[in-house]
């Protein structure tokens, strides 16, 4: 209990005052019991205030961790692409009956006493015939190599880029050109020059008559990363950088040393060969982080960043050797980040006044105390159950298109595992051309033909149907309907989507969608549902687009587009 003052001398008025003030208080309030309480309560608003920012920071790093892999996958998928565009080049080079025959003819007159002056004949022949090709190839393409090599692949003979440098020694370092004329059979891989590392794609040219053919040389197409980190950055908002190990540089590249600006982290140095943006400065785990998950980092400014690395090794080395090279892909996520900061400081704040609001009313009385107590918990409770479902909302929602997100099908479908308890059928729909549309107007009409064709799929719904933006230019669509009505809610989709009109900069564009339908089977999961009108969607880009496939046990249902 607390004790009243010893009176040894006399009171003035004023301290008579305040302990007749004080006096409601001093019966009411018995100490040892008032600071447990206090006590108990600043135990629960730090865990409150724990638990509401764990919730927030949980939703900040899902969300940058999804979209590191989409970027990911995209960046995998492009340099699949770009590989097999270099061997479609090089296959069409090789198939041109006048380029075999000028390979094969200074192939045949390598031992010969006047072999150079007559190979260099066949070279400018070789240059004039190419010439067209690498010209287009290179200003439309991006290509930055054309090479021709005669038998057995160890010197370049003819290098359409640099036509004045060619007899460059290959062996030690450039292995693909020999091992695809050793093999007869085309390949493609990843592989250092002396000037650039570049993604190279080599096709044998063979000769002989109607018994063995034998390869007399090979045709060379490769494209530097420059081109392909411009496209990542335009098209997924990111930075991206190539570096090549010290290690590779003094062994391969050393005439390119001039040009690139070496990078120290963590013990190691790499070379900057190509960046999209300034490298930032990475901490000592960077390259333990990035290859284990998509890296959280922060930069000098404190805005935090991800990183993701992509190690590449040259064509032919052991499975467990050193990368040559990393791709290092990031981006900031200062806005993400400012708004877990602000979720952080609210719950700090609210659990400040929660606090303190409950301890001012125990002071004043425990029974009144109680009751505010008991308010404010009921308060707070309710402004944490409201920031969850703001917080949820955010990352289950595509704030272009203002749709549900694929998480948030996830989350709600996953819950049921099919659309309804019995029957109903889900309809893929993907946007024609669109990747076409991006590049002759630019992403902001693609943006505005994805909002146009997310409106025009929300006017369409029925009253029980849900719609998804499922990624890229699709969208999902789920339908308590059996096949008949999904085919019929699929078909209005389509002609509301062609006949939509988007006014875009004065331009008036107009796009169309193709889609594909499935029913659910009870006894099948959802996500094969998915897979299966997904396969028809693709069928209908296949037949000419525009227009609407079922996926069925028998064979496809289409429905063709209705002429104007």
């Amino acid at each position: 209990m607390w004790a009243e003052p010893a009176r040894s001398r006399r009171a003035s008025p004023g301290e008579r005052r305040a302990r007749r003030l004080a006096a409601p208080l001093w019966h009411l309030l018995p100490g040892r019991a008032f600071l447990v309480i206090l006590l108990a309560l600043a135990l629960a608003m730090v865990g409150l205030v724990a638990f509401v920012h764990d919730r927030a920071e949980q939703t900040f790093r899902h969300g940058v961790a999804d979209r590191a892999r989409e970027v990911d996958a995209a960046f995998e998928m492009l340099l699949h692409v770009t590989l097999e565009d270099n061997l479609r080049a090089a296959s069409l080079i090789a198939s041109d009956p006048l380029v075999a025959g000028l390979i094969g003819a200074a192939y045949q007159v390598r031992d010969h006493p006047d072999a150079a002056a007559i190979q260099a004949a066949y070279r400018n022949e070789l240059r004039r015939r190419l010439e067209p090709a690498w010209q287009l190839g290179h200003r439309d393409y991006g290509l930055r190599q054309v090479h021709v090599h005669l038998a057995p692949g160890d010197r370049s003979f003819l290098r359409l880029h640099a036509p004045e440098a060619f007899g460059d020694e290959l062996t030690g370092f450039r292995r693909l050109p020999q091992e695809v004329i050793r093999r007869g059979q085309p390949g493609t891989g990843f592989e250092i020059g002396p000037f650039l590392p570049a993604l190279r794609a080599v096709t044998p040219v063979l000769a002989g008559g109607d018994g063995e053919r034998i390869a007399v040389g090979a045709v060379e197409v490769g494209s530097s990363f420059a081109t392909m980190l411009a496209r990542i950055e335009t098209h997924l908002a990111v930075a991206a950088a190539v570096l090549v190990s010290a290690e590779a540089l003094s062994a391969a590249m050393p005439e390119a040393q001039d040009r690139l600006r070496g990078f120290e982290a963590a013990g190691e140095t790499w070379w900057i060969d190509t960046t999209t943006q300034p490298v930032p400065d990475l901490p000592p785990s960077w390259r333990f982080q990035a290859a284990a998950s998509p890296a959280l980092l922060h930069a000098a400014d404190g805005i935090p960043f991800w990183l993701t690395a992509h190690p590449l090794t040259v064509y032919g080395a052991p499975a467990d050797a050193s990368p040559t090279a990393l791709v290092l892909i990031w981006a900031t996520v200062g806005p993400e980040w400012q708004r877990l900061e602000a979720d952080r400081r609210n719950a700090i704040a609210l659990g400040l006044v929660a606090f303190f609001g409950v301890a001012l009313a125990t002071a004043v009385g425990l029974g009144e105390g109680v009751r505010h107590l008991q308010s404010r918990i009921a308060n707070a409770t309710v402004e944490i159950r409201i920031l969850n479902r703001s917080l949820r909302r955010q990352a289950e929602t595509d704030a272009l298109t203002n749709l549900p997100n694929r998480h948030a099908a996830a989350a709600r479908l996953g819950e049921r595992r099919r659309p309804t308890l019995r029957g109903g059928a889900v309809i893929m729909l993907d946007l024609d051309h669109f990747k076409a549309l991006n590049e002759r107007y630019g992403h902001a009409a693609g943006d505005a033909a994805l909002q146009a064709a997310a409106e025009v799929v929300r006017r369409s719904l029925r009253r029980g149907d849900e719609a998804y933006r499922w990624g890229g230019e699709e969208f999902l669509i789920v339908t308590r309907s059996d096949l008949a009505g999904a085919l019929r809610v699929a078909e209005r989709l389509r002609r509301a989507v062609a006949a939509e009109e988007l006014t875009f900069r004065g331009l008036s564009l107009r796009f169309t969608a193709s889609l594909g339908v499935a029913e659910s089977d009870l006894a099948e999961p959802l996500e094969e549902t998915i897979r299966r009108a997904d396969e028809a969607l693709y069928r209908a880009k296949a037949q000419g687009r525009n227009r609407t496939i079922a996926a069925t046990a028998a064979p496809a249902a289409i429905l063709d587009p209705v002429p104007a």
